[in-house]
């Protein structure tokens, strides 16, 4: 009798944790936590799920544009892309097939197709990569022509009115992501400078900081340069001693973005003759830390101004996790 007994104890000590183990078996999740999901987790290291309609949030009723500037309807890399004139500039707004909670948005301060002549160089195709990531993920991107204008109060102004006319009339978000190439860099700046609490984070690739070093002669640029004539003209300098005693550039008052804890991070590349990134972001860097502000460096592995940011990550992930509604 007492060898039944103990084979039956260890008949029980081997058979349970099998039996236990078939009993409480949790079929497989995927990264968004559904189980047999279909979300993955893509190359940049954020999980990616196809959104049912239903998790949409509401799109936004373009008729404004389309019946009061009399704005037309084009394909973006099978996004709708609207067009229109506002406060005398050319616009536009590219709207996701699924937009996202809050209605997020990329302000692009240099907008284009790189398959056309003017956006051959590499640089602009990177942008354009990363606001296609973003339209995947249910952002707008919206888009102000104030080229030449290199950022100055009359191009803030502009700003400033589109600014009030998408968040009052189409419903974006009340902050921005801001986006800028090369001499865009003084629009997107300026324009935060003034409105730093209307900024989520802050892109820029080989930017401008200061005038005064592209397309001004500190950046060993040539004093009668057609640009440094054009920037003078947009804000109204008669001289080149009163352009080059101006404190109202970017590099001079990013305390006020420090003050709004807006972050930054921007692209530079070695050799970069035409924007020299020591004048630039490496010198916004050092002053922006030393202020107890986030900024945020990333040295390209080519060089020249129109090196290409290779790896589009970081930025894709440093604008994801600071994006504020």
């Amino acid at each position: 009798m007492s060898t039944i007994r103990n084979i039956s104890i260890i008949a029980l000590i081997f058979v349970s944790p099998w039996f236990w183990g078939c009993e409480y078996q949790t079929e497989p999740v995927d990264c968004a936590g559904v189980p047999n999901g279909t979300a993955y987790v893509d190359e940049c290291g954020n999980c990616v799920d196809s959104r049912e309609k239903e998790d949409c949030n509401d799109e936004i009723d373009f008729s404004i544009i389309l019946q009061n500037y009399s704005g037309t309807i084009s394909n973006w890399y099978g996004y709708d892309m609207y067009t229109f004139e506002y406060d005398g500039r050319d616009c536009g707004v590219v709207s996701p097939s699924c937009p996202a909670e809050g209605n997020p948005w990329i302000w692009m301060a240099k907008f284009g197709d790189p398959g056309l002549l003017d956006f051959a160089a590499p640089p602009h195709k990177s942008f354009t990569d990363i606001d296609l990531y973003f339209l995947e993920k249910g952002f707008y991107l919206v888009y102000m022509n104030v080229n030449n204008m290199y950022g100055s109060p009359t191009a803030v102004e502009h700003w400033n009115n589109y600014y009030d006319f998408v968040t009052q009339n189409l419903g974006l978000s009340q902050k921005a992501i801001l986006q800028g190439i090369s001499r865009w860099g003084l629009i997107i700046y300026n324009w935060a400078i003034a409105n730093p609490y209307k900024v989520s984070s802050i892109y820029g690739d080989n930017a401008v900081f200061d005038f005064k070093s592209w397309p001004g002669p500190l950046g060993g640029h040539d004093i009668n340069n057609s640009h440094w004539i054009q920037c003078k003209a947009a804000y109204g300098f008669t001289s080149d001693e009163e352009a080059l005693n101006y404190d109202g550039n970017p590099i001079d008052n990013l305390d006020k973005l420090v003050e709004a804890d807006v972050p930054l991070i921007n692209g530079v590349a070695y050799g970069d003759e035409s924007v020299p990134m020591e004048q630039n972001a490496l010198l916004a860097k050092e002053r922006y830390s030393n202020m107890g502000g986030n900024m945020v460096i990333i040295m390209k592995s080519q060089s020249g101004h129109w090196a290409t940011l290779l790896n589009l990550c970081p930025v894709i992930n440093f604008i994801i996790e600071n994006n504020i509604h």
